[in-house]
């Protein structure tokens, strides 16, 4: 957006809401399509009742020179969309590390429309915004499963069901000696805060300490190698962009019988795999760990 937001709304969330219906129903008749509608005329039921989140972000993080330029402002919106790949006008869901559906007619025309009707509730919220839109980009669920490969293409790991929310979804630990689980499905809950408490927890199981109380108390964790200079120009979405890749890598092979024999042989030789500043001395008496605790 050109202008700055600060200026105009608080520090908040909208729910930009067209409609009182219930939105779980609402998004079964549309997504289910139990009244037998074409695409066009879903599209249009979505125009008019699909409800969507807004929260401008660059309010959020006010202290941050780099959210936007200026006297810009940037916003996200987020809507419900089916994960049958036909609702996007695709046949199946694409083999990994194919996205020729990006460019496929019928899936342009459609993400087009929802992405035209996010804007619409935008707008109903902050009258005008439209037109001061200066970059946009949206995503589908086939982009989040292209990127992460995440069932349905879902952003935010296991349905988020009463029975399945905060504490009732999985910890770290698992029955399974030494393995440990992290991610948007855990007790911490979706989205970038959540996954990557989920990674600090997994790693506090996995080392037996407290590293959340650690980090609290001012202690930095990590190597000096790994901890590059940054200077004041130093700009991170260059630097991400320097490493990104648009297309999911194509997954490793999995050994041979031969390489697996290999390993095991060396491991029970005593051989130590793996870079030792990636290690951290076991304590001893360490018991096994337990399910679904967080």
């Amino acid at each position: 957006m050109d202008i700055d937001l600060s200026e105009r709304i608080p520090n908040t969330n909208f729910y930009s809401a067209p409609t009182s219906e219930d939105v779980t129903s609402l998004f079964e008749d549309l997504a289910e399509n139990r009244h037998g509608r074409t695409i066009d005329e879903r599209l249009e039921q979505a125009r008019g009742r699909l409800p969507a989140y807004v929260s401008v972000t660059t309010i959020k993080d006010p202290d941050n020179p780099r959210g936007a330029p200026a006297g810009c402002s940037v916003l996200e919106v987020m809507t419900l969309l089916s994960s049958d790949p036909e609702f996007c006008g695709l046949r199946a869901w694409p083999e990994p590390g194919d996205d020729s559906y990006r460019t496929d007619p019928e899936y342009v025309r459609r993400k087009e429309a929802f992405t035209n009707i996010m804007i619409q509730r935008v707008a109903e919220v902050i009258p005008g915004i439209e037109k001061h839109i200066v970059w946009r980009e949206a995503a589908t669920p086939l982009t989040h499963h292209r990127y992460t490969r995440s069932t349905d293409g879902t952003p935010y790991g296991l349905e988020l069901s009463i029975t399945q929310f905060s504490p009732l979804r999985p910890g770290g630990r698992t029955e399974i000696e030494g393995l440990y689980l992290c991610g948007a499905s855990l007790a911490w809950g979706p989205a970038v805060e959540g996954a990557m408490l989920s990674g600090l927890h997994a790693a506090a199981a996995a080392l037996n300490r407290d590293l959340d109380r650690e980090i609290r108390s001012g202690t930095v964790l990590g190597d000096a190698h790994d901890q590059s200079t940054s200077t004041a120009d130093w700009d991170p979405l260059s630097a991400a962009k320097a490493v990104a890749t648009r297309t999911r890598r194509s997954p490793a092979p999995l050994p041979t019988p031969h390489t697996t024999a290999t390993f095991d042989h060396e491991i029970s030789s005593g051989t130590a795999l793996g870079h030792a500043h990636d290690r951290s001395d076991e304590p001893t008496g360490r018991r096994p760990a337990s399910c679904m605790r967080p």
